[in-house]
C-alpha cells in the first residue's frame, strides 16, 4: 500500500516537473498566457498543415509529369518511324504499333494539359519530386512538435488550474500539521 502511494507521488510529480518544464520552456507568465501561446501554435500548425497539402498537390503534379515525359520519351521514336514510313506502309506500321502509339499520344495530350515543354529531362523531374518528398517530411516533423508543444501546454495549464481549484486550508491548520510533521 506504502509503494502504491509512493508511486503516485513519484508519477505526479514527474508530471508536475514536466509542466514547470514547459512553463518554463515557453516562456508562461500568467494564467492567460497559456491560451495566447496555444493559439499562436495552433495557427502555426494550419499553416503548416495548409502547406503540407499545397505542397502535396503540386508533388503529385510533378509526378504524373514525369511519367507522362517518360512515356512520351520511350515511344517518340516509333511515332518518329511512322512519319518516316511511305505511305502505303504508314496504315500497317500503324495498326502494328496501335497500343505503343496510343500511349504516345495520350502522354502528349497530357503533357501538353499540364503546360509541361516535351524536352524537359524525366530524371530532373523525379529529382524534384525527391526535394519535395524530403521537404514533406520535414513539415511532417514541424507539425508533430508543434503538436506536441500544444499538447504539452494544455497538460501544463491543467494542471495549473487543478492546483489553483485546490481547497486552500486555512494557515493555521498548515502551520499545526507542518509542526506536527516535524
Amino acid at each position: 500500500m506504502e509503494w502504491e502511494a509512493q508511486r503516485t507521488t513519484l508519477a505526479a510529480t514527474k508530471e508536475l516537473a514536466a509542466a514547470l518544464m514547459t512553463i518554463r520552456q515557453e516562456n508562461i507568465q500568467q494564467e492567460n498566457d497559456f491560451e495566447i501561446r496555444i493559439s499562436g501554435l495552433s495557427e502555426k500548425a494550419a499553416g503548416v498543415r495548409s502547406t503540407m497539402t499545397e505542397l502535396s498537390g503540386k508533388n503529385q503534379q510533378y509526378k504524373n509529369a514525369a511519367k507522362y515525359l517518360i512515356a512520351f520519351n520511350q515511344y517518340l521514336p516509333i511515332k518518329q518511324e511512322l512519319e518516316k514510313q511511305l505511305p502505303f506502309r504508314k496504315a500497317k506500321y500503324a495498326r502494328l504499333h496501335e497500343g505503343e502509339l496510343a500511349a504516345f499520344d495520350h502522354a502528349a495530350a497530357q503533357l501538353e494539359k499540364l503546360g509541361v515543354n516535351t524536352n524537359v529531362d524525366p530524371e530532373k523531374v523525379l529529382t524534384l519530386v525527391k526535394e519535395q518528398d524530403g521537404k514533406g517530411s520535414e513539415l511532417t516533423a514541424a507539425l508533430k512538435e508543434t503538436t506536441a508543444k500544444i499538447d504539452a501546454l494544455r497538460q501544463a495549464q491543467r494542471i495549473v488550474k487543478e492546483i489553483y481549484q485546490q481547497p486552500k486550508e486555512p494557515q493555521e491548520k498548515r502551520k499545526e500539521r507542518e509542526n506536527q510533521e516535524l
